[in-house]
This record gives structure tokens, C-alpha cells and sequence, in this order.
């Protein structure tokens, strides 16, 4: 056989490449320079059925599918054959119940239909999931030809990645949709001309058709039908039939470049016809690679190249079968491969306008509403490019990451399922809203990826159909091992020893659920989605049931369905109604947005902000090079100096929580808060001497290993999950609450503030690591200090000095620094303060993640300590900055109260307010100043990402795949800080929907936090702590937390805040108003750790019930107090029920594993003190006397 191509054959496929771009410049030229939006998107609607059919098979048909269905086939049979039952019904489904709704609402992308039936938040998640995945899956699709064809064809790898990228592109951004889906044709009948060349030559040289079933029969391959109910067979009529029609119903309803042909269209008829020709024609393509499949297996039945060592992956089957049938005949092997590049252009190209499409609607017309059509095209155009040199680049990277990119589509394709469940919902169900469709879509996903995790960890072992190598030469390796990522089949032997013992031991084992069928996991997914989505909807509007417009919903429901919007005119373009009118995320203040929104410069400087936190994570992330290992990605391979880990200490707890929050509090309730800097003096020196050496000296990289160390996996694990929930709920919160008070008070669009921060944050921290976040957070704790002295030194001097902002301070009951009383209730007093505010400010410093990594990261022990305390101070400084503000903006506003007089309507909007008020006539200031908001943001999400990821990979997946190489887990632990940072984008959307909900789910979530650190102090100071005692305090002391939390809903505090005035507003202020503080915003960091909330605010005490005389006062403690009485009740449960189990057997303990003040008196050492107690094999700690 030939391993190369002649030159014959190189020039075919070069002219092939010609071809599709020679149709992009043709498309071009024709259009002019004054192409239209429409028409490059939407071929001006004007596109017959015949290509439109032609370009949807196509789309479908990647070189995934060219190379991999054959290779499926060859190693499966043909059961999966039965799944073409599927595509009987399904294109009549998606002609007469998806097609109409899209058609009609004329909309460009398929996002637009969610934003029109939920609000923003529902269709930007759904735009994130998508186009992160299909930017992997351009990867893939040009990479995966590449590499097989480069293994047996001889073509060169780079070549072959560069020209279908390059030609690609070229004639995608030019061209628009009219040069994709004619060069679609052109590809459509490369593709199938080479497959049908393939079976009938194969099957010509096998001896004919029956000759060929003979083979698979005796192979085992001949049984067509399965009609077991096993879900964890891999296939079955039952799998496939069903698995199949959720799989196509996807992939022709909710799919954007498939939605995109169908509005091309010129009628909504040739519409339905071009859905219904197009996915019978992927059927037909299919059925095509299926024969190639079963061809290709007889004419290597007694030969398995695969099994002989001839290869080394199924998805070079086809190649292989290309090159060693045509091997004399030059021209023919060009010919059919330039078929799996035809596959992979026709895929690539319709992807590419599909994310290009979504780009420019759901993100260019938001930020530049009033853009020309034709500058519009050009950008359009633009980003194309863009896009297309981005697929390259990650097709390139592919061939580092192997499996793990792989594995990172795969999780991307569990999204299928809940994205299609989500537009089930939106056309079958009027009653479903938008929190029910973000609820179904995260519930769904949650089960789909634990599905996965639990496949990955409980592989099914289940032996294919007999590969036989009797007819092949002597000496063949019959034990030869095959890398088979993408048929998802296990190791391949001669014999079936293997398999069935392994078969033996891991099926009985492992859970069904996580060996079930692929087939079955959209089907799952969607149906999930649509279940959840359909409990939360009437669930949360049982009373209040939503009018929908019947253009939103399938035709057979909108017949049926009435509702108050019946008058509308059926033929009016619905697309021309407000989006306001459908976007729920809209907030009821939004009539009173001030005038002052921001200048051109300020958008530049925010920008430019954001672009510098970028580079910092590309220059870190291209100074590590290809070879960062894990622990410089999570710890800086502990080189980092003090002063920058001081000073991201600092700034990772200053979050826009605070830089908003503690302002607003101090605004609200007087300055007496800032006596809890007192407890900021000793709680540097508590962290530095008695928790930096134990984190140290153990040299682990997340503070849950200690716990592992210390107690088990059981505890470990515990405050793992308790952990994941809280910070997950707290990346999204500190996303969404300052881009919600600057959309409301500076302008700032509210979508495009959460996926800047949420965008830049995610891949700054991704690529860079620790490093990156670090120095991300120099740069932006230097710009929120900048904006606080700013606030303060030029509201200072409007206000008259120091002296006269004091003096009105003092006017307006805000003079009292010190208050003595011993009642537990008062939000502020000297007491809670100060011992409320010791045990806060230890949890943040002794047992959160992003602190405990960071420590680590210093070159040594006493730079540790060192830094602990230059951080805790830090802390502190921007504390008594963020206080000093508060205090200026009450004396600047101090006669007429924004919040009162209804200018703004939350407490956190009182900074925004101010900056704009302030320098609103200096154009470039205010930028700065919300730059600060942003980088307050990323500082805190980029810390607690950081240290999610660490867990994840510490935690979870070392565990799994104990024995990975560490260049390999450095990448997948990149990859989950994507996934984790798109999950904290979507979270932030969703707090947009749930408002309060997902605010009290996280506060609920903050009483964790004195438990945690209760926890911490039970291993390091009491050496007869066990498990147990560690479990059973975790248990009590959160039962505590939750029980004093609800009661403090049922029986809230409705203590007056200090008053405030209106006297010096204009005429006609509504001084009795409301305004809703209650929300968990206003109560600084502090307050959403131990999970408490303010209460409602006016002007006079005569709008305030008084609390009910029975509200017992354990029910309405100062939040202050939360952290320090669960820390307190963990330690002491903990201790009681430690000695209790262990009176007459005490264990003995690794003195590294307790303070050193306790170690020098208690714990035995197990070995020499300096040796590194992560890498010992078990735990020493449970070891038992």
C-alpha cells in the first residue's frame, strides 16, 4: 500500500480547495460593497429550496462524521443503523412545529427567540454555551481530518489545518451565507461522489454485496435488530430509535447554522420543504458512511489493521481503506479525500457564520444599537476573520491537548439536550417562564456532566463485535492497544479475556447511570430540562401566570391558546415590538435613569482596564510556555514575592460587594462599623503564627487536603461541596451586583457589563494561573485604592473640609463612633464589632481557599507569615477607605437624600451616584472611578475561580485519574476554569431573574462559614478531635446558623436606620417612600459571609411596624455576631463528641498536622519533621495507637 499521495492527487484536492473559494469571491464580487446585514446573514430571504437542502445535509456532514460513523460502524456492526428509523418523523416534527415560529418572527439568530419568550438572561446563557462549544468543536472538525490523513496519507499536518482554515474563512467572510451554502452544495456531492465511489469499488472487491454480509455475519456483525432494554448496551433499537430522534431534533431546531438556512429561505413553505429535503438528506449521507462502514469491515475481516498494528486509531479506517484500494490508481485517492475536506469546510463554514451571526445580533446591536446597516457588515466581516483565525489557533491546540480538548467537547455536547429542552419549553408551554428555563437548563446540565464525571470514573468495558487477524501475516502484535477517543470503545485485544474479566468486575461495581448508552444522554438532558422548567414555572407563578405572544409559541399551541394579547395583528413583524416589553431583566427604576450617563472616554478607559488585566494573564500564561506544570498554575511554583501576594490579598476580598456595599452601609447606619478595625490588629498576628505554618509546612495546594490529613474524605468532601455551592453563588452575586447598580445609575448596559467582567476574568485566569490573578490583582487594588482616595479627597473639598463633613455627620445622628451596649440585637456596637468581627475577618484569613493558595505561593514560611499580615492590613486600609467614602457621600448628600427623593432606588447604587455627580463634567474620571467597580469585581471572582479549580483538580480529579501526567491534568484543570467561568457568568444572569432567591441562597450558603472555620480550629488546636467530632459539629453548628436565619425571616428587625434628609431637594419629593435595602448588598462582605440582611428604610419611624413582641431576640442577633457563635458551637460539639467516641482509644496525631504552639506539647511526629507529609501514602492522622 502507498503511505503518500501521488502529485496527482495533491492537485486535485488543491482544486477542490479552489473551487469553494473561487465561489466566496464570486459571491463577494456579485454583492458589492454595499452587501447588506440580511443578505450576508440571510441571503436577503431569497434562497431557493434545491441548495438550501444541499447546504443543511452538509452542515451536518463534518469530516468528524466522514471518518468517524465508518469507523463506529466498522467496530460496532450496524445496529446503529436502526436510528435512520428516527429520521422518518423527526424532519416532519421540525417542518410543522420549529420552522413556522422561527420563519415568521424573522429573526437572524435563534437567540433572539429567547430573548423575545424569557429575557436576556436566559438568551445569553444559552449564546455562551453555545459558541464556547462550537469554538471547540471548529477545532476538532479541522484538526481531527487533519491528523488522520497526515498518519496514513502522508499529508502534511500544519498544511492541512492551514488551508482548510485559511480557505475557509476566506470565502466564509467574504462571501456571507449565499457563498456558504452554494460552496455547501459543491462539498455535499464531493462527499457523497466519495463515498459512493468507496462502497462500490469495496464492495466489487470483496465479491459483491452478499459476500460482504456473509463476512459480517460470521463476525457477528449481521444482527441488525437488539431489542433488549439493557440502557447500558451500546446500541439498541431502543437507544437508537429514541436517542436519535432527540439527537435530530436538536440538531434541526436548536441549531444555529441550521435555523440560519431556513430563514434564508423565500417562503415559509420552502422553508418547511428545505427542513424537511435537508435532514432527509443527512439521513441519506448517513446511511452512505453506514455501508462505507460495514464495506470497509469486510474487506478487512480476516485483516484487522487496527488490531495488526497497522494503524492506530479507528478514525483512520477510511483513509487507510482509501489509500490501500486505490493504491494504483493516482488521482482517485485525491479525489476521496478531498471529500473529508470538503466535510470539514461545509462544517466549519456554517459554523462560523453561525457564531459570526450570534456575535453581531446578540453583542454588536447591543452596544451600537444605531449603527449603520453597511458599517454594521463590515464588522460583521471583521469579526469573521477573527473568528476564523481563533478556530486555527485552536485546531493547532488540539494537537497539545489530545484527549483532554476532546473530552472538553464532549462535556460541551451534554449543553445539546438542554438547550433544545429550553425551546421545548419556550413553544410547547405558555405557562413556562424565565426562571423555570434557567432552572431546567442548569438542573440538566448539573445531571448531564455528573452522567459524564461518573463514565469517566466507572468506564464500561463491554467487548465489541471480534476483530480477526488469521489472514494477516505472521508475527503480527495481536495485543496491540489503539487509542479510540472518538469511537468511545475500549482497548482492543485478539482475545476476549480482557474484556470480559474486566466486564466482570466493573459493571457489577459501577453505578447503571454512568454506563449508559450516549445514546440515551440527550434524550435524558432534554427531557429534564423541560420537567424542572415546567415545576419551577408554575411554581413560581401559581397566581400570576405570564401572558406570552402566540407568534412565540408552535402553531398547534397557539391555536388553542388564549391570552390578553389576542387583538394583535397577526401579520405584524413581532420583531418590530419593544424588547423591552419581553425582557424581564429590566428593573422598575429604570424611568428615573439619570441623564448622566458615561462619555466615550470613560467607555475607553474601562476598556483599556479591562485590556490590561487580559494581558497580564497572556504574558504570564506565554512566559510559562507549553510546559506549566500544575503547581506553577495553582501556586507559582511558590516563587511569588510578598508584596504582590499582599497585595492580592488585599484586593481579592475587596470585592464590589465592598467597594459598593460598605459605603452604603456606612451611609445608612452612622460609622460605628469601623470599630471593627480594632479586631483587625490581632487577627494578622492569629493567622501568621498559628495557621500560615501548618498550610505551609504540609505544602498542600488546597486548604480542603489538610482536612483530608487531619480528619477523612468524609469531612473533606463535606466542606467541599459546602464550599462549591457558596462561592459558585458568590461569583455569580459579585458578577451581577455592581453591573446592576452601574446599569441602573451610569448607563452602563447591564448584559454587557456581566460578560465583560465575567469574559476577561475567565480567560486572564484560565491561561495564566496563579500568576496571572496575582498580578491582575496589583494592578487593580492600586486602581480601587486610586478611586476611593479619589471620592474622598474631591468630595472632601466639595463639602467644606473634613471638619464641616464631620460636623454634618454629627447633624445627622452619624457623630457616635463607640457604643457600650451589651444588647445583642443592635446592628453596631462596640461588642459585635470587634468579637464579631475577630471571627469574620479569621475565617477569611485562615480558612478560605484563594487565601490559603496564596500563602503557599511565597518562596518560603516567613514570607508567608509576612504577607498574611501585609494582607489582613491591606485589607483593612481599603476597609477604613471604603468607611471614609461612605462617610463623604452622607455629608455630600446630606439635605437631600438621593435614596429618599427616589433618585436612586437601592442603597448600592449610593457610590455610582455619587461618582457621576460628581464628575460628570470631567470626562475620563468617572471611567476611572467604575473602572474601580470592575476591577473590584474581577479581583475577587478571578481569586475565587482560581481556587475553585484547585479544588477541582486536587479534589476531584486527581482522584479520579490518580496516575495523570502532570502537563495533562495542568491543561484539563485549564479547561474546567472555562467551564467554571462561564457556569459563574450564567449564575450571574440568573441572579438577574431570581432577584432575592438566589441572593437568600447564598446568605443561607454564608452560615457555612463559622462552621468551616470551626472545623479549621477543632484539627489545628485540639489534638483529640476526630472525625466525628469534626462531622457532628460541621452538622450542629450549620442547623444552628439556618435555624437563627429563618427565624430572622419569619421575625425580622425593624429598627430604624439613622435619619436622612430631604430639606434641601427640589419641591414635591415623596419623603415617605420605601426603598427595599433587604437584599444583601448593603450588609458589606461580612454580612453575606454569615448570611443576614438589612431591613426596609424611610424617612420617618411612623412608616415602621414594630417588631412583634413575641420575636425572641436569639432571632434578630446582629449578623456581626453569626460567624462567631457557629465557629464557637462547631468547636465546642466538635470537642464534646471527640472525647466522647474516643475516651479509652485516643489516636495519635502528626504534630505538622496541629498548630506549632499545640505541637510543642501535644501529637506525636511520624518521621522527620521536614519531610512532606502530602506525598505520604496514607493519612497518619487516622492511624490509631
Amino acid at each position: 500500500m502507498a503511505s503518500v499521495l501521488s502529485a496527482l492527487d495533491y492537485v486535485i484536492i488543491f482544486a477542490m480547495m479552489a473551487i469553494s473559494a473561487a465561489i466566496g469571491v464570486f459571491f463577494a464580487v456579485r454583492a458589492g460593497r454595499h452587501q447588506t446585514s440580511e443578505d450576508y446573514f440571510l441571503g436577503s430571504r431569497k434562497l431557493s429550496v434545491i441548495p438550501v437542502s444541499f447546504s443543511l445535509a452538509a452542515t451536518i456532514m463534518s469530516a468528524i462524521t466522514y471518518l468517524g460513523t465508518p469507523a463506529e460502524i466498522y467496530m460496532h456492526g450496524p445496529k446503529f443503523a436502526m436510528g435512520l428509523i428516527s429520521r422518518a418523523y423527526v424532519p416532519l416534527m421540525i417542518a410543522y412545529f420549529f420552522v413556522p415560529v422561527f420563519y415568521r418572527l424573522k429573526v437572524t439568530t435563534i437567540y433572539e427567540y429567547l430573548g423575545l419568550r424569557y429575557n436576556n438572561a436566559v438568551r445569553y446563557s444559552v449564546v455562551l454555551i453555545q459558541v464556547a462549544y462550537e469554538f471547540l468543536y471548529l477545532g476538532i472538525v479541522i484538526y481531527t481530518p487533519a491528523l488522520a490523513l497526515s498518519l496514513v496519507a502522508g499529508i502534511n499536518l500544519p498544511l492541512s489545518i492551514l488551508s482548510v482554515g485559511i480557505v475557509c474563512t476566506f470565502y466564509t467572510s467574504i462571501g456571507g451565507i449565499k457563498a456558504v451554502i452554494w460552496t455547501d452544495v459543491f462539498q455535499a456531492i464531493s462527499m457523497l461522489r466519495g463515498a459512493g465511489v468507496m462502497i462500490i469499488v469495496g464492495t466489487v472487491n470483496i465479491g459483491g454485496a452478499a459476500e460482504g454480509w456473509r463476512r459480517a455475519a460470521e463476525s457477528g456483525r449481521g444482527d441488525l435488530f437488539d431489542f433488549s432494554i439493557d440502557p447500558t448496551i451500546r446500541f439498541i433499537f431502543w437507544s437508537t430509535v429514541i436517542g436519535g430522534t432527540f439527537l435530530w431534533s436538536r440538531i434541526g431546531a436548536a441549531t444555529q447554522s441550521v435555523i440560519q438556512r431556513y430563514n434564508s429561505c423565500q417562503s415559509e413553505r420552502d422553508a418547511q420543504i428545505a427542513s424537511w429535503l435537508g435532514l432527509v438528506g443527512m439521513a441519506a449521507i448517513e446511511l452512505l458512511a453506514i455501508a462505507t462502514g460495514m464495506t470497509a469491515f469486510a474487506y478487512y475481516y480476516d485483516c484487522d489493521p487496527l488490531t495488526s498494528g497497522k494503524m492506530s486509531r479507528p478514525d483512520q479506517i477510511i483513509p487507510y481503506f482509501i489509500m490501500d484500494i486505490f493504491d494504483q490508481s493516482p488521482g482517485v485517492p485525491g479525489i476521496l479525500i478531498g471529500g473529508a475536506f470538503c466535510a470539514s469546510l461545509s462544517s466549519m463554514s456554517s459554523v462560523l457564520n453561525g457564531i459570526v451571526a450570534a456575535a453581531g445580533q446578540d453583542f454588536v446591536k447591543k452596544i451600537w444599537p444605531n449603527m449603520s446597516d453597511f458599517k454594521y457588515a463590515v464588522i460583521v466581516k471583521i469579526l469573521s476573520f477573527c473568528f476564523g483565525g481563533l478556530a486555527i489557533v485552536l485546531a493547532f491546540f488540539v494537537s497539545v491537548l489530545g484527549n483532554v480538548l476532546t473530552t472538553a467537547i464532549s462535556i460541551g455536547g451534554v449543553m445539546g439536550g438542554p438547550v433544545l429542552g429550553v425551546f421545548i419549553l419556550g413553544m410547547f408551554f405558555p405557562r413556562a417562564n424565565s426562571v423555570g428555563a434557567l432552572s431546567g437548563m442548569a438542573g440538566s446540565i448539573i445531571l448531564g456532566l455528573v452522567q459524564y464525571v461518573g463514565s469517566q470514573m466507572y468506564t464500561s468495558y463491554r467487548q465489541p463485535p471480534t476483530l480477526s487477524v488469521d489472514g494477516c501475516d505472521v508475527n503480527i502484535n495481536t495485543t496491540y492497544s489503539s487509542d479510540i477517543g472518538y469511537t468511545d470503545s475500549a482497548t482492543l485485544e485478539t482475545t476476549s479475556s480482557k474484556y470480559e474479566s474486566a466486564a466482570a468486575v466493573n459493571l457489577m461495581e459501577s453505578p447503571a447511570f454512568f454506563n449508559l448508552s450516549y445514546m440515551y444522554i440527550t434524550p435524558m438532558t432534554t427531557t429534564t430540562c423541560v420537567v424542572i422548567g415546567l415545576l419551577v414555572s408554575y411554581a413560581t407563578s401559581w397566581g400570576n401566570p405570564q401572558a406570552v405572544d402566540p407568534r412565540l409559541l408552535t402553531p398547534v399551541v397557539a391555536r388553542y391558546y388564549e391570552n390578553s394579547q389576542d387583538n394583535l395583528d397577526p401579520k405584524q413583524d413581532v420583531m418590530a415590538s419593544s424588547e423591552a416589553a419581553l425582557d424581564r431583566m429590566a428593573d422598575p427604576i429604570q424611568q428615573y435613569i439619570m441623564a448622566t450617563v458615561l462619555h466615550a472616554v470613560d467607555y475607553v478607559i474601562i476598556f483599556a482596564m479591562l485590556a490590561i488585566s487580559t494581558a497580564i494573564g497572556i504574558f504570564c500564561a506565554v512566559r510559562a510556555g507549553r510546559r506549566q506544570s500544575s503547581n506553577d498554575y495553582f501556586l507559582g511554583s511558590r516563587q511569588m514575592s510578598v508584596i504582590p501576594v499582599s497585595l492580592s490579598l488585599a484586593a481579592t476580598v475587596m470585592s464590589a460587594i465592598t467597594y459598593l456595599g460598605t459605603p452604603a452601609e456606612i451611609y445608612l447606619h452612622g460609622p460605628k462599623f469601623a470599630m471593627g478595625l480594632l479586631s483587625r490588629v490581632a487577627v494578622p498576628f492569629i493567622t501568621a503564627y498559628f495557621f500560615v505554618p501548618v498550610y505551609y509546612r504540609l505544602k498542600v495546594t488546597t486548604m480542603y487536603e489538610y482536612l483530608g490529613l487531619r480528619f477523612n474524605s468524609v469531612v473533606r468532601y463535606s466542606v467541599v461541596i459546602a464550599k462549591f455551592i457558596h462561592e459558585f453563588l458568590y461569583m455569580g452575586i459579585v458578577i451581577y451586583t455592581p453591573a446592576l447598580a452601574l446599569s441602573l445609575v451610569a448607563g452602563i448596559s447591564l448584559s454587557l457589563s456581566i460578560l465583560s467582567v465575567g469574559v476577561v476574568c475567565t480567560v486572564y485566569t484560565s491561561i495564566g494561573g496563579i500568576k496571572a490573578v496575582i498580578w491582575t490583582d496589583v494592578f487593580q487594588a492600586m486602581s480601587m485604592l486610586l478611586g476611593a482616595s479619589v471620592m474622598i479627597i474631591v468630595g472632601t473639598a466639595r463639602i467644606g473640609g473634613a471638619a464641616e463633613g464631620w460636623r454634618r455627620a454629627v447633624e445627622g445622628s452619624r457623630g457616635e463612633l463607640f457604643d457600650f451596649s451589651v444588647d445583642p440585637t443592635v446592628r453596631f456596637t462596640f461588642w459585635s464589632t470587634v468579637f464579631g468581627g475577630s471571627f469574620g475577618w479569621m475565617f477569611i484569613g485562615c480558612a478560605t481557599q484563594s487565601q490559603i493558595q496564596r500563602y503557599n505561593s511565597c518562596r518560603n514560611e516567613k514570607e508567608a507569615q509576612i504577607a498574611s499580615c501585609l494582607g489582613l492590613i491591606g485589607m483593612a486600609v481599603i476597609e477604613l477607605l471604603a468607611i471614609i467614602t461612605g462617610m463623604t457621600a452622607f455629608a455630600y448628600f446630606y439635605d437631600c437624600d438621593p435614596l429618599t427623593s427616589d433618585m436612586i432606588s437601592r442603597p448600592d447604587q449610593i457610590v455610582p451616584f455619587f461618582i457621576m455627580d460628581l464628575f460628570y463634567h470631567y470626562p475620563g474620571v468617572p471611567g476611572i472611578l467604575i473602572g474601580g467597580a470592575f476591577c473590584a469585581s474581577l479581583s475577587s471572582m478571578s481569586s475565587v475561580l482560581n481556587g475553585i479549580v484547585a479544588a477541582a483538580g486536587q479534589d476531584v480529579v486527581k482522584k479520579i485519574w490518580p496516575d495523570m501526567s502532570d502537563l495533562k491534568y495542568a491543561l484539563i484543570v485549564k479547561m474546567l476554569s472555562f467551564l467554571f467561568g462561564a457556569l459563574a457568568i450564567m449564575l450571574a444572569f440568573l441572579a438577574s431573574v431570581l432577584g432575592n432567591v438566589l441572593t437568600t441562597a447564598m446568605s443561607i450558603g454564608g452560615v457555612l462559614g463559622g462552621p468551616v472555620l470551626g472545623v479549621f480550629i477543632l484539627g489545628m488546636f485540639f489534638p483529640r478531635a476526630n472525625s466525628e467530632g469534626a462531622l457532628a459539629g460541621i452538622t450542629g453548628s450549620v442547623s444552628l446558623g439556618l435555624v437563627q436565619y429563618i427565624g430572622s425571616q419569619v421575625y425580622p428587625s425593624y429598627r430604624h436606620p439613622l435619619p436622612l434628609s430631604v430639606d434641601g431637594c427640589a419641591a414635591g419629593i415623596n419623603t415617605t417612600s420605601l426603598v427595599e435595602v433587604g437584599i444583601g448588598f448593603t450588609d458589606s462582605l461580612a454580612s453575606l459571609l454569615n448570611g443576614h440582611v438589612g431591613s426596609e428604610i424611610t424617612t420617618t419611624a411612623l412608616s415602621y411596624p414594630e417588631s412583634p413582641v413575641q420575636s425572641p431576640s436569639f432571632f434578630n442577633l446582629s449578623y456581626l455576631y453569626i460567624s462567631a457563635m457557629t465557629t464557637l458551637a462547631c468547636v465546642t460539639i466538635g470537642v464534646v463528641v471527640s472525647y466522647a467516641t474516643s475516651w479509652d482509644n485516643p489516636r495519635v496525631i502528626d504534630s505538622r498536622l496541629l498548630t506549632p504552639i499545640v505541637a510543642r506539647y501535644f501529637g506525636n511526629t511520624k518521621g522527620d519533621s521536614k519531610q512532606d507529609i502530602a506525598t505520604e501514602k496514607e493519612y497518619v492522622s487516622l492511624k490509631q495507637v
